[in-house]
């Protein structure tokens, strides 16, 4: 705590003097253009102005139609952030004073920049300059780095912490290296250190981090500050007090690609804004219904304007979306299967990135009813059943959907008789309903495959005296458990379709307590008329 009150006494004190302080980045061995437009400053306690929503980060390159560089340098107490034309020529610049900004990232041609001064990172408007606050973690103290990968921010300081879009703070993981710039290439985090040592971490364990020792390499020099990655090649710029040095475009072994001399001294990092235009939204096509836990494939397609390579990322509707798949070619069908754990209905979509990390829309989603499928074994003779998902099944198509049936019997509880349908006779058909208890006659043992989504919810009337109930809950109950569910039920009566007897269990002794598993009609003796909602 005393550490920062110190840091913090110093930074008063260099704004107080700063009127005295003249910057150098006018001095004559640097490029010095007219600026277009100068960007926010902060001036002691002046707030920032945040973006406006409605401002595209992308509008100057969309009137320009073509691709720039983005180059951050700082002297002293100010940092300017330039816009270059890819040869090097200095389109504008926006200049910020008592701001330290470090490295970059680039999103969706939107920059990102980090702040050693302060453990902040910005979102940098390019066409008036504005920041907007993104992460302001005063836990910490600076960040001399920054990096995404798709979904988290990772910034080191003495550790590395990871935060959301919108600067919620994910998790830290131990990590002892003095980073001065990160960048994410689609599967690794990779850092550039003090020593000039650029090094590969597999996060894919987080919070553990695991180095890739293999494919470590050096910078094209021992000077360069920041990286960034373009999908293909990595970036960086040369930190010399006093000199120009390079911005520098380079493959995974350090190979020089393309080089450019600074407009100013000293760089921290630089990359590149693509005139790239989104993929198309990707076009889905697969089933629409399927069981639960049977794996279903999909087919998605996209098509990038610029003939880039894409990464796909799919939204199963079932918080099990994964991360970025690919790369595919443009056009290409990709085929991916995915199954759900429970039954219902999911919307499926996808969206689709080409390598500069800029996005698509949405697709239409496929709506999937996912089933589950039910499977009850049935004797010669009687058995009492209930129907445990959902359908619009009468004693007719209950009946056909079990081979060997003749015969489907309900109980009128309010007049305590039954009725019975002979299966194929246009006859005293009724609908059967859920929650409710039917017997069923076949002529030979059998069984019933089906499917469909559970029955979630019931409200069975229960009448005085005697009352057919099913139990549909996929997890099993005892005939004292339910009877104590179901206002004055005093007796429970299970009918075993193998010895053609009744069981009967009296509610309130520890006899005959029998196993209510799900499918089981039952039959139930009560002196009090309620309503029965599933309790149990």
């Amino acid at each position: 705590m005393l550490i920062r009150i110190c840091m913090a006494i110093l930074f008063l004190f260099f704004i107080q003097v700063s009127g005295m302080y003249t910057s150098n980045f006018n001095q004559e061995n640097h490029i010095s253009p007219t600026p277009l437009h100068i960007g926010t400053t902060r001036q002691n306690n002046q707030s920032l102005p945040l973006i406006d929503s409605n401002e595209s980060h992308a509008s100057i390159i969309q009137k320009r139609n073509e691709s720039l560089m983005v180059y951050i340098a700082y002297q002293e107490w100010p940092s300017r952030i330039y816009l270059l034309n890819l040869n090097g020529s200095v389109i504008t610049y926006y200049e910020y004073w008592y701001y330290r900004f470090a490295d970059m990232e680039i999103i969706n041609n939107a920059v990102y920049v980090s702040e050693a001064f302060a453990p902040r990172v910005y979102k940098v408007n390019l066409t008036t300059g504005d920041l907007e606050l993104i992460i302001d973690d005063w836990t910490l103290y600076y960040f001399y780095d920054i990096a995404f990968d798709g979904t988290f921010f990772y910034v080191t300081e003495w550790d590395l912490n990871r935060y959301d879009v919108y600067g919620n703070k994910d998790g830290t993981a131990s990590f002892d290296e003095n980073v001065m710039g990160a960048t994410w290439d689609g599967m690794y985090y990779w850092t550039l250190n003090d020593n000039g040592d650029i090094k590969c971490w597999n996060l894919s364990s987080w919070p553990i981090v695991n180095e890739v020792t293999d494919n470590s390499f050096s910078p094209p020099s021992n000077h360069c500050r920041g990286l960034w990655f373009d999908g293909q090649y990595f970036w960086t710029a040369e930190s010399i007090e006093n000199i120009l040095g390079y911005i520098y475009q380079f493959d995974y072994q350090g190979n020089i690609i393309n080089q450019w001399t600074e407009p100013a001294f000293m760089g921290w990092s630089a990359g590149i804004i693509e005139d790239n235009a989104p993929p198309e939204a990707p076009v889905m096509s697969g089933p629409s219904n399927g069981l639960v836990g049977e794996d279903i494939t999909y087919s998605i397609t996209s098509i990038d304007p610029d003939s880039d390579n894409l990464f796909f990322y799919i939204d199963w509707g079932d918080n099990t979306s994964g991360e970025w798949i690919g790369p595919i070619s443009s056009g290409a069908p990709y085929n991916v299967s995915h199954s759900w754990d429970k039954p219902g209905i999911y919307a499926v979509k996808a969206k689709a990135k080409d390598i500069h990390n800029v996005e698509s829309v949405w697709s239409n989603p496929i709506v999937v009813t996912l089933k589950t499928l039910f499977t009850v074994s049935f004797y010669q003779n009687w058995n009492l059943l209930t129907i445990p998902f959902e359908h619009t099944w009468t004693a007719e198509t209950l009946g056909e959907n079990i081979t060997g049936c003749t015969v489907v019997v309900m109980f009128n509880e309010s007049s305590q008789t039954f009725l019975t349908h002979v299966v194929g006779i246009p006859y005293d058909d009724f609908p059967i309903l859920d929650g409710v208890g039917y017997f069923v006659y076949l002529t030979e043992d059998n069984y019933l495959n089906a499917s469909g989504l559970p029955v979630l919810e019931v409200n069975v009337t229960i009448y005085k005296k005697w009352n057919l109930v099913g139990w549909y809950h996929n997890y099993p109950t005892t005939a004292e458990s339910l009877g104590q569910n179901i206002s004055g039920c005093s007796v429970f009566i299970m009918f075993n379709a193998i010895t053609q007897t009744f069981l009967t269990h009296v509610v309130g002794t520890p006899h005959d307590n029998f196993i209510i598993e799900r499918g089981m009609g039952l039959f139930i003796y009560t002196d009090e008329a309620s309503y029965w909602q599933g309790e149990g």
